[in-house]
């Protein structure tokens, strides 16, 4: 999905749940039935992120064998003082 619906959905969610919360509000008096929508779309959010969303892994970073045994791994110079010596 690209971002620029991801962000609207994420706005519009923002702004539409206090109004329909308050409008549940007013029409029961009780804040159970808040409470229960809220928890219903936390579980689902909590299965969607179980069974569809991908496996997040951490990115792994090649670098050369050089850099590695240096010890400069952004590639420049280095930026410590060193000890004379």
């Amino acid at each position: 999905m690209d971002a620029t619906w991801r962000d609207f959905a994420s706005n519009f969610a923002g702004i539409f749940t206090p109004v329909l919360l308050g409008i549940m509000l007013d029409k029961t008096g009780s804040h159970a039935l808040q409470l229960l929508a809220i928890g219903l779309v936390a579980v689902a959010g909590a299965i969607n992120y179980l069974l569809v969303m991908p496996k997040i892994a951490p990115l792994r970073v090649h670098t050369s064998a050089a850099v590695a045994r240096s010890g400069d791994v952004l590639g420049g110079h280095d930026q410590g003082v060193r000890e004379q010596g």
